[in-house]
């Protein structure tokens, strides 16, 4: 018996130097790597090996089970490996071999404003594949905050003559006397421009779908010459004026990016089963799923934006939360609570 508490003590203190080492190995990997190197058979079985030390070492050491502190921890430990284990990529596939549930692995969902699917797709490149939810995945809108006001850029090619600007209407830059100034007139968040009767131009805003910004300026040419009406676009850079040796790039930095998200049990189903803006770190739960703002992309032929959501299943995930929080009791007992308990019988007495 005292050779195997020995060998039990020595392999999991082997197994915690081996974690140690995994982790900052795997702090190196970056996110997607270190999730296939956690989810790797050999991992699987280096967690499976250490689930089971713990469990064999609860029973072999008494002492485990008699001090309340040290079962609160040992018994986290176990309660965070067995909802890794169940929620992993290997585990997820176990269940749907041998327990038959349909579970969905994590994928993304890309839509359109007020398109709705219940397809994630999942895997990367020749293993990519279109999974199905138990539900439908709505999006009635999707929306990009900027902080305002944006920047207006302006260079000489060939040249290190550089300037800056905020794009706030009535904003003004002298350039010197070899450049001119520039004046800023308006902005707009989805440029559009229509042909009059005479044949006359009128730029405007559309408050339709879509995304075009840009930014109206008067550029005056050296010696106050007659101020040129240009219009500087976002997604278009470095706009070249044969009259003009100036360079202009128009930038705007998001501040966040926003999905209203809607979730129906079945197509066409007038009433949510739950909603939400969905934001980054702040994103929508339902049905076992979570649901986060990762991306969002354009359509180059319409100029429509399209939302990406990563879809993620929290399956083992209240094991996990569960073993956190008796890890953090059993500490918290251990070092300070027995103390605390100590210090106030002494002092009553």
């Amino acid at each position: 018996m005292k050779n195997l508490k020995r060998e039990v003590l020595w392999g999991t203190l082997v197994l915690i130097i081996l974690l140690t080492v995994f982790s900052v190995y795997g702090a190196f990997l970056g996110a997607d790597r270190a999730q296939i190197f956690f989810n790797s058979i050999p991992l699987a079985v280096y967690w499976s090996l250490f689930l089971a030390l713990l469990v064999v070492g609860c029973l072999l050491f008494k002492r485990l089970i008699r001090v309340p502190a040290l079962l609160l921890i040992h018994a986290g430990c176990i309660a965070i490996l067995i909802g890794g284990l169940w929620g992993s990529d290997k585990g997820q596939e176990m269940q749907r071999r041998l327990l038959k549930r349909d579970i969905v692995g994590s994928g993304y969902v890309m839509l359109y404003e007020g398109q709705q699917t219940n397809q994630v797709q999942v895997g990367e490149g020749s293993d990519r594949h279109m999974e199905t939810l138990p539900f439908i995945v709505a999006v009635d809108d999707f929306r990009i905050e900027y902080y305002e006001p944006g920047k207006l850029f302006i260079g000489v090619p060939g040249t290190e003559n550089q300037w800056s600007m905020p794009a706030e209407p009535d904003t003004q830059l002298d350039l010197g006397p070899k450049f001119g100034a520039v004046r800023v007139v308006r902005s707009f968040k989805n440029f559009r421009i229509s042909m009059g009767e005479t044949g006359t131009r009128g730029a405007y805003d559309d408050p339709g779908p879509g995304a075009n910004a840009a930014v109206e300026i008067l550029v005056t040419p050296p010696g106050n010459g007659q101020p040129t009406p240009r219009y500087i676009f976002e997604q278009h850079p470095g706009h070249a004026n044969p009259s003009s040796p100036l360079a202009f790039q128009y930038r705007r930095t998001i501040s966040d990016y926003i999905s209203d998200v809607r979730i129906l049990a079945k197509p066409g189903d007038p009433n949510a089963v739950a909603q939400k803006a969905v934001e980054v770190n702040h994103p929508i739960y339902y049905g076992g799923y979570h649901f986060y703002q990762s991306s969002y992309g354009q359509d180059p032929g319409t100029g429509l934006m399209y939302t990406v959501l990563s879809v993620t299943s929290s399956n083992g995930l209240m094991w996990v939360f569960t073993g956190f929080l008796l890890m953090c009791l059993g500490i918290a007992w251990q070092c300070w609570f027995l103390d605390i308990r100590k210090v106030l019988t002494q002092e009553a007495l």
